[in-house]
């Protein structure tokens, strides 16, 4: 398991390449919107990677209730 800050693991999503189509930069843009949203929503958020090579992921962070809120995606890293 590894621990990263919210914005370490967004900052390859988040940015446009030269290389990037038109579909490419709205995905680069759902991305941005997500991160907003996290940001906006959750404090004292946290990112969980579990796992090696196909890995789970995992965003917590409190609510303005105090309760405990997230997403769970995957990712394959080789």
């Amino acid at each position: 398991m590894e621990e990263v800050g919210l914005d370490e693991f967004f900052h390859d999503l988040t940015q446009e390449q030269e290389w990037h189509d038109a579909d490419d930069k709205k995905i680069v843009d759902q991305y941005r919107n997500l991160l907003a949203m996290l940001n906006t929503v959750l404090k004292d958020w946290k990112v969980f990677k579990i796992g090696a090579v196909k890995i789970d992921i995992h965003i917590v962070g409190r609510t303005a209730t105090g309760d405990w809120a997230g997403i769970k995606t995957e990712a394959v890293e080789t």
